[in-house]
């Protein structure tokens, strides 16, 4: 799972503490069958990511299984 954000964004900056519990969450619950890897990437910084992703807005939560382009399921507009 991606996090894209980006350091100006209020938004963002909210969002971060829940996506650090839903990390801390997965980390109780884990199934030794399943991996998921979270990252949290910086937007503007790392623009290649968010442009192969389609990344319109910040903060965006998408969902990729390795060799996929992914699934946005979540993008939050000011």
């Amino acid at each position: 799972m991606m996090f894209f954000w980006m350091q100006r964004c209020h938004f963002c900056k909210i969002f971060k503490s829940d996506w650090n519990k839903i990390i801390d969450e997965y980390a109780k619950k884990v199934n030794k069958d399943t991996e998921v890897v979270f990252l949290a990437i910086d937007g503007p910084k790392i623009s290649k990511i968010s442009k192969k992703y389609r990344i319109n807005g910040f903060p965006a939560v998408i969902y990729a299984k390795p060799g996929t382009k992914g699934l946005q399921v979540n993008e939050f507009d000011e």
